[in-house]
């Protein structure tokens, strides 16, 4: 169906769903049940991508429980 945009200052994605702070910790916490001891969150922001939001996705996974992330990034265009 295409991209998805936000409008608002920060926004955060999930398998492609662009979603607001709330709706990621929700999401990430959801995913935490327990059985799947090495789920990997893995955050891939881009070069204009605010540290404020790669900081607050950390937080997130760790009150979600989900210790084990990985990060990745892609190169200024």
């Amino acid at each position: 169906t295409g991209v998805q945009t936000c409008a608002l200052p920060i926004c955060f994605a999930l398998y492609g769903r662009v979603m607001n702070r709330a709706q990621l910790g929700a999401a990430l916490k959801q995913m935490n049940t327990g059985s799947e001891q090495n789920l990997r969150v893995s955050i891939d922001a881009d070069a204009r991508a605010p540290h404020q939001a790669v900081m607050t996705v950390l937080e997130l996974a760790r009150d979600a429980g989900l210790p084990n992330i990985a990060f990745s990034s892609q190169a200024k265009k």
